[in-house]
């Protein structure tokens, strides 16, 4: 899953666009979208699903661009490691959240702290 993030600038910029920049910005508005939301696709460049619909309720929330990137890396990190499961977010089964916990606070390189995990779980 590769990460994206919402620039109107970017897209007023890019001549390379099917639409053209100005109508690339005008949909993005018209649809509500802020800059910084999260967008998640795979290999092909297809959403990933249900990511971009929960990264899009979060910006429907009003969820600030920061916070919006933060959770888009906890849900990388995790599609990654059930990716290597086998599994995704949908198919996940307990045994592969549990897992993915002890991966993060104890067998990775770095092991993060209880309390960041208490942050990345909610």
């Amino acid at each position: 899953m590769d990460l994206y993030f919402v620039d109107r600038g970017l897209a007023r910029q890019c001549p390379q666009l099917p639409a053209s920049a100005g109508t690339a910005a005008a949909l993005l508005d018209s649809r509500g979208i802020p800059d910084g939301t999260p967008v998640a696709l795979d290999r092909q460049m297809r959403p990933v699903e249900p990511w971009c619909s929960w990264f899009r309720t979060l910006a429907d929330e009003g969820k600030r661009s920061n916070t919006m990137r933060t959770y888009a890396y906890i849900a990388s990190r995790l599609e990654d490691f059930l990716a290597d499961r086998g599994s995704d977010v949908v198919s996940a089964t307990e045994t592969d959240l549990i897992a993915y916990r002890r991966h993060r606070t104890e067998w990775q390189d770095e092991p993060i702290v209880e309390s960041t995990w208490d942050r990345e779980s909610r």
